[in-house]
């Protein structure tokens, strides 16, 4: 039991690293590429601070509803696949 619950525990922090870096660092990072690299100095300071309020109101929301809410989209999807999954 012990060791089940280690493993679980593993998995879940796994897949908190494995989301923060493609979601959080990822993707922003590719768009800033495509984007051609502008300098954070070039973007008027309105847009910098409405970009931050933006992702702290998500990443708020996001937490809870992880926390205090039915659960994302994932838990949803997973439940909807199990639900319609036939025994053999």
């Amino acid at each position: 039991m012990p060791g089940q619950i280690m493993n679980n525990l593993m998995r879940q922090v796994l897949g908190y690293i494995l989301g923060f870096t493609i979601f959080i660092v990822g993707i922003p990072a590719l768009m800033w590429l495509v984007a051609g690299r502008p300098a954070i100095a070039d973007l008027p300071v309105g847009r910098i601070y409405l970009a931050v309020l933006v992702g702290l109101i998500g990443l708020f929301l996001s937490i809870w509803t992880i926390r205090n809410g039915p659960g994302g989209f994932s838990k949803s999807f997973v439940t909807a696949l199990r639900c319609k999954r036939r025994p053999l």
